[in-house]
């Protein structure tokens, strides 16, 4: 019996040291186990986690879109204050179809995004179809462009004899036709009378961005292997490298704003930091922002998440930003800069016309 029990305790201590040596074990190489097994699959090529989430983002997205209401037309008409009334928000659910998608031998990917939007009535307060007044930009685009331009009398006659008389420079639609598409009335009797300079009748603030975007080539870094300087390309995974073939955007005042930094904002390296600024390019409005840590979060598994969001100072009227101030033609056609208040975004070089964010 004696030798029984000897036996079972020196069973047991072998036992004990033996899950004391694994547990050592495993504290010791479960972080580095769990960091490799994360940069393996936080790398955009086929099989991985990551490309799987990338090419069918599993993650519901929605965006929230609001207008002001002009209540008192004609009292702004006649020289009095606007009444303006926050309208939304009007919720879409966001699908996005990667299409296109080629591999390249240096480490790179292209493809091009279709996206499609379906109204979201639990979400919406008011229906796509709420009619609210708001700026007829048609018409004011056209007295902006009268007033600046040096126009040919009979085009200049044509163009006041239509504002006269078929529109006023308030206007009342609906959010699905304001955001979507309707047709013009001035452009409408222009495109017939002046087909070689009008075109296209149909206007609308969100689908020709939405239609434009799926025509652009975007290329980014696959973070697979290591780059010329035997650093890891992880550190670079899905940023830009090329938008429409290009390294760079011509369209803004100077160099630094026409960079292309970050990655289109779906996709960043692992292990960011809180004190890390990460960049993003954001096709939409045909700019780069950086993002700053915010809090963090913890998710259904208990996991630290960062939260990151834009600051204040990237649409603020500042020295950085000077390079998105526009070009304006003064009475003595001098070129001079001017840069919008704080807040305020325009949109002119990016959609080539006239629209402030």
């Amino acid at each position: 019996m004696v030798d029984r029990i000897h036996c079972a305790s020196i069973v047991l201590i072998l036992s004990s040291i033996v899950f004391l040596l694994s547990g050592i074990l495993l504290i010791t190489f479960s972080d580095s186990l769990i960091k490799k097994t994360v940069k393996k699959e936080c790398q955009l090529k086929q099989g991985t986690i990551l490309y799987k989430i990338w090419h069918d983002t599993p993650v519901p997205l929605y965006i929230s879109i609001y207008v002001f209401d002009l209540v008192n037309e004609v009292e702004f008409l006649n020289g009095g204050k606007p009444h303006l009334i926050q309208r939304g928000p009007f919720v879409y659910r966001e699908q996005r179809t990667k299409e296109d998608i080629r591999f390249y031998p240096n480490g790179t990917i292209s493809y091009r995004e279709s996206r499609n939007y379906i109204f979201d009535q639990s979400k919406s307060p008011l229906d796509e179809t709420f009619r609210f007044n708001t700026i007829n930009v048609v018409y004011m685009t056209l007295i902006n462009y009268l007033h600046t331009q040096n126009v040919p009398d009979l085009f200049r006659q044509i163009i006041g004899t239509i504002l006269s008389f078929v529109e006023k420079p308030i206007m009342q639609r609906t959010i699905k036709e304001y955001l979507w598409g309707y047709q013009d009335p001035i452009l409408s009797i222009l495109k017939k009378r002046l087909p070689q300079l009008v075109m296209d009748d149909q206007i609308s603030v969100f689908a020709s961005v939405v239609n434009e975007a799926q025509y652009e080539t975007i290329l980014i870094n696959n973070g697979v292997g290591f780059d010329e300087n035997h650093n890891e390309r992880l550190n670079n995974l899905g940023k830009i490298e090329r938008f429409n073939f290009s390294t760079s955007l011509s369209i803004w005042s100077n160099k630094y704003a026409n960079m292309i930094n970050g990655t289109d904002s779906t996709i960043w390296h692992p292990d960011a930091r809180k004190d890390e600024t990460i960049y993003t390019f954001m096709n939409d409005i045909c700019r780069s922002v950086h993002l700053k840590y915010n809090q963090t979060h913890k998710n259904l598994f208990d996991i630290n998440t960062y939260q990151y969001i834009i600051p204040n100072d990237a649409f603020a009227n500042i020295s950085d930003n000077e390079g998105f101030c526009l070009n304006y033609t003064m009475t003595n056609e001098t070129q001079q800069l001017k840069c919008l208040a704080s807040g305020l975004f325009s949109l002119t070089p990016c959609l080539h016309c006239k629209f402030i964010i």
